[in-house]
């Protein structure tokens, strides 16, 4: 856009900055996707390791509600040596809830990667289960269609120097465009 050209120009580094050790394996590329139909998770991950492993490996994938209610779990061997994409799949119970635009309902997925009964590490992630497809010239949401309607947002925040606004921001003005229509 054009928020170069007419704000204050800014470099280096303005956001949150986190330093982690590296274990000797780490999970890389989760990616969750949700079925709707068959109510499950499949978790596509790879294991990035720093040297060749002999140790017997293992994922612990724990799902949770808003509420931190346990609504799934597995816990499954992992082969180290294997450098394609590794997928794992979890049934997930009738009464989980899809998201959508009038109830967002997210399910938090913590993967922890355990060594001889030790967590190496260990990573969390938040998901909706919801489906998106397009039938004809129609955007479906679970099945159901949704009429998208765009608004023009420059990301210009004035009260800050740099474009970062706050959780609390981006909520309200979410807020304010729904009431808008």
């Amino acid at each position: 856009g054009f928020l170069p050209d007419v704000g204050v120009i800014f470099g280096g580094i303005w956001k949150p900055v986190t330093v982690k050790t590296v274990p000797i394996a780490t999970l890389k590329d989760i990616y969750i996707q949700p079925n709707i139909h068959s109510l499950t998770l499949d978790v596509e991950f790879r294991i990035a390791t720093q040297r060749h492993m002999t140790d017997s490996m293992q994922l612990t994938i724990t799902i949770y509600d808003q509420k931190h209610n346990l609504v799934a779990a597995t816990e499954q061997p992992i082969n180290t040596n294997s450098s394609p994409p590794s997928n794992v799949h979890i049934s997930l119970p009738k009464n989980v809830q899809l998201w959508s635009l009038d109830s967002p309902i997210r399910y938090h997925a913590r993967l922890q990667l355990i060594v001889n009964e030790l967590i190496i590490d260990e990573t969390n992630h938040i998901f909706g289960i919801r489906e998106v497809t397009i039938q004809g010239d129609q955007i479906l949401l679970n099945g159901k269609p949704i009429y998208l309607r765009g608004a023009l947002h420059w990301g210009w925040y004035p009260e800050h120097i740099a474009p970062t606004p706050t959780a609390q921001e981006i909520r309200d003005e979410i807020s304010q465009l729904k009431a808008n229509g």
